[in-house]
């Protein structure tokens, strides 16, 4: 790290913040802490409260009540070190002065002064200048506080600035907020009371010199805002009010305190108005900060606790570029928000620094204003005059030219009222109301095109509309552009004279331009066509590393220009990578060498939008190469700039995915199928890269290319061998399930997927035959190549998204798999069969794109899902308990195992197959299936009857389109397809009923009600008897003694009374023990038996529930009303 100038070196020094440094130096005394404050037992005085040293982190200060000292973080530093605070010091700094200047300098990466290169008259002129500082800044800070008491002592000054601006009197007291009222400032109070010499009152600016030699005070009847820097007052700005003196030099609004100029060079040069207001607050702030166009605006937003700074002018100049982004680059998210005005006057600066923190790698936002009443009105009432929304200045000139005196004067009152700043905005709003404008808030680029009128008189209004926003989207990396391109054909309607090409061929011109602008060596005197600029400076790349041309001016005008080395290593980008995940938006990844000055070289691979963001980028360089690389973190962008100066790198484009993608077909790594047709993946122009993705089994995905022959073979053998594995029901089910994965994207708009469950007790086969199928979608040659339980159920989601289009197995779900996951795995075959997947956070707090299970599920289990009704029905259930595997089957499967690596081929010609049916020639085919189930069924009732139809009608339909392939190959002939089908058809029939009887057994209300009756039975509960009595229609006495066992209700000649909370926590006991939870609660167990008509109807909902009772029973000593539900007696009367 180097200073950019000598005279910056204290401020270097001491940028850094005071919390931090407090908890260094005094880590086992700090007694107590709240917001912004730390306490200290203090060192160097016996303190009984131990708390006397305060730490102020955000005023960047502390003081010392005991001690009677304070200063910033240096002399914080010196306190500590040697009980000492230099202030006001003259001559050499003392010793414990420097030592506590090293210290600081050693956090921060930099040499002591005294290593500078300095010669001992330079060092101590640096020295002087800090003390400058000094006796300058106590001037502005006494006077800020003669100003405040000024203040406090005018009620009309006070009540005016409370009816202006949203600041309140708690606010005005903690940043002194005064009022200039010179009478006594300079002999009275500060050289008399103070202390302060007379000279350097003069050279604080407080006073300017008029023409007659004479000296008068600067701000005159003004507000006065005290700008605080740790803990001091380092500048000075005034409001005009009424009282304000009406001259010439009095008319601005504002009043900035002078700096030194040739025409006044009496004022000490440390008086500098590149200070930003507020800046103390981003020696903490992390997340966000917000940058606001006015001091005022500033003062009312930090009140609401939200930080933020504001330049001392508009819009931040370009000389504070570099300063603003050392502040800045370690927050999260800078958000800017500018007055709402017609001319947007400060609109064209903040879009600049923008764009410049947006270069850097700063995640920007632009906050808008909205308009009230009185704005809108105002600018309705312009628009009528000529003066439209974002009118120039010029334009607003060009209006008024023709107006007589009132006419301009009602035009600068409409542009008055039409404005609304932040400080207007919080007269009236909440913080919360700002917080969701800041959630609003849009990139600078998508900004810029929501203002953009979407009616242009023309297109080459357009165009020159667009301008400015191409120029913005030049800078943004490929993926950003495209994003761009698609917001502003979004914006216009997408008309055709506003092609994709024209946009590209718009921005490939103005990123020309950027790329010759930037190599001009015009921009500096000297530089040549290796150099590059950052910041402002200028930077080149000298071997394997990258040094700063450095170019300064000492105190004796000597002119001193060298090459300082800022990095030992240097960034090639070898070939960019555009990614295509299919189904989600593609990602650009970087392929890079970082070559070091010892010649090693380290590979880097990182993203695109990492590669441009500073923090990814530096996490990535030293996972790439740990300590060998030595650089600061705010030299990131050189090293970036450098990576991409001159560079020429091809582009190539990289599917990480499996099965059917929007752009290039079914894809695989070695085959893609297009347009009914097998192609070579390395023939087409991109790679097919599964191996990238990280998951052990989809690396396994893939098709192939076989020969005539071997199709043939492998076809018949798949219907010979392949089929009898299995029962004929349970292979015309997987067969089906196989089919139907390569078809099924076009099927979703209609239909929900649902999972084959393979059900059997271990060495039955279950596993066996779904790994043989598994391997139509690739090479799998063992079993432990499937997805399995035993990994966490978010494993198997993840790597399921991969599957597309194809065959999923996951294998072994069973309880003792899961543990502790059982509730996630149930949410996982929910959500395949309904399309989503658990939202998942990323490290930058942001929801990454939705992965969910997108292959055709096969489950392999000893376990059901019990007591999940919903995912039941999802499913198809195979009965692998019946199977038998014989020998004979064994030496089928060995057979299988030699020819499954053919099966991906045979899969490969189905899909080019179904590439040439026509959607709606696979949906009709589904509805076929699906209206001839409903229609056996009739009218007789089956749980959830859509959901389980569909599954069946989905597999037939599966079964269907891979037997006609096979027919149309010739591998078989119309009349075994046509009986197969058939016989499946009977089988599927029966299923239903099946399935349905299944799903009916695992319903909440069903399980509630088994289990109660299993308790009742056992007499582990029991119902009581009871009789009506006449004092109260609902209410109960006991007609016999209750048996010794939990009373769950209670029994009349015509209904049962279930109290509902005891009869659910007993069920609930009870599955338990049984290893199978009772998931369900009891909101859907009322839900279900209202459906079923189970209980009785509360018409008069006296509990809040319509299924829910509210009855009396008279007991002793008292009485009691439980909620119960009312069932006829039928329901238990065994």
């Amino acid at each position: 790290m180097n200073p950019k100038s000598i005279k910056d070196y204290y401020a270097q020094v001491t940028a850094i913040d005071i919390g931090e440094v407090a908890r260094r130096l005094l880590e086992d005394r700090l007694t107590a802490e709240h917001g912004h404050t730390l306490r200290f037992d203090c060192p160097h005085h016996a303190s009984q409260s131990k708390a006397s040293l305060i730490v102020d982190t955000g005023r960047q200060a502390f003081w010392c009540k005991g001690c009677g000292v304070g200063g910033d973080v240096l002399q914080l530093v010196e306190f500590v070190q040697s009980g000492k605070v230099t202030s006001h010091h003259k001559g050499p700094m003392p010793e414990s002065h420097r030592q506590a200047r090293d210290y600081l300098a050693s956090l921060q990466a930099l040499p002591p002064l005294a290593e500078f290169g300095l010669s001992p008259e330079d060092q101590q002129k640096v020295e002087a200048r800090r003390q400058e500082a000094d006796l300058v800044f106590a001037v502005l800070t006494d006077a800020a506080e003669f100003y405040h008491q000024r203040l406090l002592a005018n009620a009309d000054a006070l009540k005016w600035l409370g009816e202006h601006y949203a600041i309140s009197r708690g606010t005005i007291e903690r940043l002194k907020i005064g009022f200039a009222d010179n009478t006594g400032l300079v002999d009275a109070y500060l050289v008399g009371q103070k202390g302060h010499g007379r000279e350097v009152v003069d050279r604080s600016g407080l006073y300017v010199q008029g023409k007659d030699g004479q000296f008068y005070p600067f701000f005159r009847k003004r507000i006065v805002f005290p700008y605080w820097k740790h803990g001091r007052v380092v500048y000075l700005i005034g409001r005009k009010t009424p009282w304000t003196p009406d001259k010439d030099h009095e008319r601005a609004k504002y009043k900035k305190l002078a700096v030194r100029s040739p025409n006044r060079p009496y004022i000490s040069e440390v008086i500098q108005n590149n200070v930003f207001y507020g800046e103390d607050c981003l020696a903490t702030a992390r997340g966000e900060v917000v940058i606001t166009e006015g001091v005022t605006d500033c003062i009312a937003l930090a009140e609401r606790g939200i930080p933020c700074i504001s330049p001392a002018t508009v819009a931040f100049r370009d000389e504070d570029h570099d300063k603003l982004l050392s502040l800045v680059r370690h927050v999260k998210r800078v958000y800017i928000c500018q007055d709402n005005e017609v001319s947007g006057v400060g609109l064209a600066g903040a879009l600049k620094t923008a764009r410049f923190l947006g270069r850097a790698g700063v995640d920007v936002r632009l906050v808008e204003l909205p308009l009230g009443e009185k704005q809108k009105a105002a600018r309705e009432a312009l628009a009528a005059k000529g003066i439209r929304q974002d009118a120039t200045p010029e334009d607003i000139n060009k209006a008024k030219a023709p107006l007589d005196e009132a006419g301009k004067a009602e035009v600068d009152r409409l542009l008055a009222d039409a404005k609304i700043d932040l400080n207007e905005y919080l007269l009236t709003a909440s913080t919360d109301d700002f917080r969701r404008l800041m959630t609003e808030a849009l990139p600078p680029v998508n900004w810029q095109i929501k203002r953009l009128d979407p009616n242009p008189p023309s297109d080459a209004a357009r165009l020159e509309h667009l301008k400015p926003v191409l120029q913005a989207a030049a800078e943004l990396d490929p993926f950003g552009r495209e994003e761009c391109i698609a917001l502003v054909q979004q914006h216009y309607g997408n008309p055709r004279s506003l092609s994709k090409t024209l946009l590209r061929e718009q921005l490939r011109k103005y990123e020309a331009d950027l790329k010759a602008e930037c190599r001009r060596p015009s921009h500096r005197q000297g530089a040549s066509e290796e150099d590059f600029q950052v910041g402002g400076h200028w930077f080149r790349v000298r071997g394997d590393h990258i040094v700063w041309v450095r170019k300064d001016t000492d105190y004796d005008g000597r002119v001193r220009e060298e090459e300082v080395p800022v990095t030992n290593f240097r960034i090639t980008i070898e070939r960019a990578c555009r990614i295509e995940h299919g189904g989600r938006r593609p990602d650009l990844e970087m392929h890079c060498l970082v070559h070091t000055e010892g010649g090693q070289t380290y590979p880097l691979v990182i993203a695109g939008r990492e590669f441009q963001a500073n923090n990814r980028l530096i996490e990535a360089l030293g996972a790439a190469a740990g300590g060998k690389l030595d650089f600061e973190s705010n030299h990131v962008e050189v090293v970036r700039r450098a990576a991409v100066w001159k560079a020429d790198f091809p582009t190539i484009t990289e599917v990480r995915c499996f099965g059917p993608h929007p752009k290039f077909g079914y894809v695989s790594p070695s085959v893609v199928v297009r347009d009914g047709e097998l192609h070579a993946t390395d023939t087409l122009g991109f790679v097919c890269n599964l191996a990238a993705i990280g998951e052990d089994s989809a690396r396994l995905l893939d098709l192939s290319i076989i020969d005539d022959e071997t199709f043939q073979r492998t076809a018949r053998h798949i219907l010979d061998e392949l089929f009898h594995f299995t029962s004929p029901y349970i292979s015309c089910m997987l067969l089906g399930h196989t089919f139907l994965a390569p078809v099924f994207h076009r099927l979703l708009k209609r239909y929900n997927p649902f999972v084959l469950f393979c059900r059997g007790l271990t060495g039955k086969g279950k596993t066996s035959a779904a790994h043989l199928y598994q391997n139509f979608f690739g090479h799998f040659p063992n079993k432990s190549d499937l997805a399995a339980w035993n990994s966490t159920p978010n494993q198997i989601e993840k790597a399921g998204f991969y599957f597309n289009g194809a065959l999923y197995v996951a294998d072994d779900f069973k309880k003792a798999n899961l543990g502790r996951g059982w509730s996630a795995a149930m949410r996982v075959l929910q959500g395949y069969a309904d399309g989503n997947a658990r939202r998942r956070l990323n490290r930058n707090a942001q929801f990454m794109p939705n992965e969910f299970i997108r292959g055709m599920l096969v489950c392999t289990g000893e376990d059901l899902p019990e007591g999940e009704a919903a995912n039941l029905a999802r499913m198809v259930i195979l009965d692998f308990d019946g199977e038998d595997y014989t020998p004979h089957k064994r030496t089928i499967y060995r057979r299988c195992l030699q020819m499954c690596q053919h099966y991906r081929g045979v899969m490969a010609r189905y899909v080019a197959w179904t590439q040439r049916l026509r959607d709606d020639d696979v949906l009709d085919l589904v509805t076929r299936h699906y209206d001839d189930l409903d229609n056996h069924i009739g009218t007789v009732a089956i749980e959830n009857r859509p959901r389980i139809i569909q599954n069946f009608a989905l597999s037939m339909a599966g079964l269907h389109l891979g037997l006609n392939f096979l027919e149309d190959s010739g591998v078989t002939g119309e009349a075994f397809v046509a009986s197969l089908l058939l016989q499946h058809r009977d089988r599927l029939r029966l299923a239903v009923h099946e399935m349905s009887s299944t799903v009916r057994q695992e319903k909440a209300s069903e399980v509630f009600l088994a289990t109660l009756r299993s308790l009742i039975a056992s007499q582990e509960v029991a119902l009581v008897k009871v009789l009506p009595t006449a004092a109260k229609e609902a209410t109960f006495e006991f007609a016999e003694t209750p048996p010794h066992a939990t009373i769950v209700g209670y029994v009349d000649d015509r209904f049962v009374y279930i109290e509902k909370g005891t009869a659910l926590k007993k069920a609930k006991e009870a599955r338990q023990r049984e290893g199978s939870p009772l998931e369900f609660s009891a909101s859907a167990i009322t839900r279900q038996l209202l459906a079923d008509q189970a209980i009785e109807v509360d018409e008069a909902n006296r509990s809040g529930s319509p299924g829910v009772w509210q009855i009396y029973v008279r007991t002793s000593p008292q009485a009691i009303r439980p909620r119960v539900y009312k069932f006829k007696r039928e329901v238990f009367e065994q």
